[in-house]
């Protein structure tokens, strides 16, 4: 679930089949083991700036992932799985940095083409998005849960 909700996070001044990489990288670099919340802003910045660069802006996008480790703590227990839960998930995600109505309008899109493994593009109308895109963001997404 932090792909999903950092993908959305990061999908911004990059092309977003790049965006879809680079996450997936940032989640590599982390590695399996290491607790998420334990992570430092300094760290993640090392993350996003080792070569190759993670994101065009670095540290910004690096504020915005440690930002979110600590929404995640302090607003939802510490349970990624909970910011997608019950509720209002669209107000749940627009609670991070960099993600605007647009953005979770997006990732709902997304979460509901994973929940009901659908690929239904009208969930994405006015959205510049390729199903190409959406087809590796799923695929990612999957392999992480399978991991």
């Amino acid at each position: 679930m932090y792909f999903l909700l950092w993908v959305t996070i990061l999908n911004q001044s990059q092309v977003a089949s790049q965006v879809v990489k680079n996450t997936k990288k940032l989640i590599d670099r982390i590695g399996e083991k290491r607790i998420y919340s334990d992570l430092t802003f300094h760290e993640i910045f090392e993350l996003m700036n080792t070569p190759p660069k993670l994101h065009r802006f670095p540290r910004k996008m690096a504020d915005y992932i440690y930002d979110s480790l600590w929404i995640i703590n302090n607003s939802f227990n510490g349970d990624i799985g909970l910011v997608f839960e019950g509720g209002d998930i669209k107000k749940n995600l627009m609670a991070f940095k960099g993600i605007s109505t647009h953005k979770a309008e997006m990732c709902l899109g997304l979460l509901y083409c994973i929940e009901h493994r659908c690929f239904d593009m009208q969930r994405f109308r006015g959205c510049k998005v390729s199903e190409s895109v959406l087809f590796d963001e799923i695929e990612v997404i999957n392999s992480l849960k399978n991991s």
